[in-house]
């Protein structure tokens, strides 16, 4: 089984929905921790240069987990939520792995 993963990147249209968007990931966030045991790795990231721009980065321990996250009642409010709130479509790409430096 292959790990699976995924990157999402979304851009905020006003700096006034920056509350609403960090609001929504950490809802999104505890959903995650609590519902879905083959998430890997759940991060989210906001570029500190550009305060409008999130990265969400996604580990599953398979494609069969990427899929229920995919089609989860949690990640539809949470995407109802943002979607109003982004200048453009969100940026989904699936990326493979090629090296990792773990601690030793």
């Amino acid at each position: 089984m292959a790990v699976c993963t995924v990157m999402i990147r979304f851009r905020l249209a006003e700096k006034d929905s920056i509350g609403a968007a960090h609001a929504a990931v950490a809802e999104l966030i505890e959903c995650v921790r609590a519902r879905e045991p083959e998430m890997l790795t759940y991060a989210v990231y906001q570029e500190t240069d550009q305060p409008l721009r999130f990265c969400h980065y996604m580990e599953f321990l398979d494609e069969h987990a990427y899929e229920r996250h995919a089609t989860s009642a949690h990640l539809r409010r949470f995407v109802a939520a943002i979607a109003p709130l982004c200048s453009e479509e969100p940026d989904c790409t699936r990326l493979s792995e090629l090296g990792r430096a773990d601690p030793a």
